[in-house]
């Protein structure tokens, strides 16, 4: 897959607020739902296609950028990851991630990983998410395999911790992901699951830049090892599971997925990435990409590649 690098800084001022889904209330951060004007502004924008237009965390003020930074290391990880562009709100002066909706309304329909979480386990906290297994999550895709469920279910978990581990994401909660159902033209009801959404709390942009300034390869090494994804790997277990560890996990039990993983990571160009990301530096925005967090973005995606190169192995 190949990622669109943009020319230029869409302007959602005048875009369409959606009002069914105003102020669209879930997550930590800020965001709208927003329609594209006729004639759309730029070839990549779909037109009538509903766009998310999501803000960064207050006290991480460079975080939208990783949205559409994951976006790019999922393309050419090959993994489905809904597109994703730098856009600004001349009006409130505002600069945001701008998402591409990942389904079309009257055509599919979206469940909360969730929604299905609580109807194998009544009393599972979603707000709090300690119960996230990979254990529970494979019980509610193998019951949704019996409701008509499309594609290998559990290569899409392997991919999908191969990608968190790759981005560092942590915030793959039950409500980041799901299902998409709809129904096929012999009536028959369909899911698959989901591209995979909301990958902005990832690329180490928790960290500002006065922190981390001359880290070495061990002082990053050392920051990569404490990362974890939010799953557990069984129900039973105290914490959350490093992302590395998952990507062993599923892989050893899974040996078929070894050499999947293995020849997506092999595919994935750390210049193509380098290349690709600084394009997005020439974007002029309010709180703009620097070249010094690309290169502390690029070490961290460098040291973990390598890391997972090792696994896999």
């Amino acid at each position: 897959m190949v990622p669109v690098i943009q020319d230029g800084v869409v302007d959602v001022t005048n875009w369409l607020e959606d009002p069914e889904y105003f102020n669209y209330p879930e997550g930590a951060r800020e965001k709208s739902a927003l329609f594209p004007p006729e004639p759309v502004p730029f070839d990549f924008i779909k037109p009538e296609r509903r766009y998310l237009f999501k803000l960064s965390d207050p006290r991480y003020p460079e975080q939208f950028w990783a949205e559409v930074i994951a976006y790019v290391a999922g393309c050419l990880l090959g993994v489905e990851v809904p597109p994703a562009y730098i856009a600004i709100h001349q009006g409130r002066q505002v600069s945001g991630a701008l998402i591409e909706w990942f389904f079309v309304d009257g055509e599919q329909v979206f469940v909360a990983g969730g929604n299905r979480l609580q109807r194998l386990v009544p009393e599972y906290d979603r707000k709090k998410g300690t119960d996230h297994s990979f254990q529970l999550v494979q019980r509610a895709c193998l019951a949704e395999v019996k409701s008509g469920l499309q594609g290998d279910w559990l290569l899409y978990w392997a991919q999908a911790f191969l990608f968190d581990a790759l981005i560092g994401n942590t915030d793959r909660h039950q409500d980041n992901w799901g299902f998409l159902s709809w129904t096929d033209d012999a009536g028959n009801a369909v899911e698959r699951l989901a591209p995979l959404f909301d990958n902005g709390t990832s690329l180490g942009m928790e960290r500002h830049l006065d922190h981390v300034r001359g880290w070495d390869d061990n002082r990053c090494e050392a920051y990569l090892g404490k990362g974890c994804h939010h799953m557990k790997w069984q129900n039973n277990d105290i914490g959350r599971c490093r992302h590395f560890d998952l990507v062993a996990h599923v892989v050893n039990g899974n040996p078929r997925l070894r050499p999947v993983l293995k020849e997506a990571l092999e595919n994935f160009s750390l210049q193509e990435f380098e290349r690709k990301v600084r394009e997005l530096c020439k974007l002029t925005v309010l709180v703009p990409l620097t070249n010094e967090r690309v290169s502390f973005t690029l070490k961290l995606v460098t040291l973990r590649h390598r890391r997972l190169c090792t696994i896999l192995s």
